[in-house]
């Protein structure tokens, strides 16, 4: 009986029989890793058509955030516009997430992420 009460379950989409699923938790999000840690306010715009728009900032001289991350936005093309010390830079990247499924295979969540270097303007 538990054979068949395990194919309906993977017919289902369940997880596989005898597989455990743990309860850690992960973020999906994109990561901006700057090549050297702003000491002054910084001020980032992340603009994506699938994904919206993101601000983010830091109005202190330190202790921002290092590195940045965006949570919950996974844009498959996104334009980065940092401000700092007074100057501007624009780039537009299309990131390469990774997939983990900390849980284990089939035991979500499954959660995305990429980290964008850059050097501040």
């Amino acid at each position: 009986m538990l054979r068949f009460v395990c194919i309906g379950v993977l017919a289902l989409g369940g997880v596989a029989c005898g597989a455990t699923c743990t309860l850690i938790g992960c973020d999906s999000g994109l990561t901006i890793q700057f090549a050297t840690v702003p000491t002054a306010p910084i001020h980032i715009d992340a603009t994506s058509a699938d994904g919206g728009n993101r601000t983010y900032d830091c109005e202190k001289n330190t202790g921002c955030g290092i590195p940045t991350i965006l949570k919950d936005y996974v844009p498959q093309n996104v334009t980065l516009t940092v401000t700092y010390q007074g100057r501007t830079t624009t780039t537009t990247v299309r990131p390469s997430y990774n997939e983990s499924t900390p849980n284990g295979s089939g035991c979500g969540p499954a959660c995305r992420s990429a980290t964008i270097p850059l050097s501040l303007p």
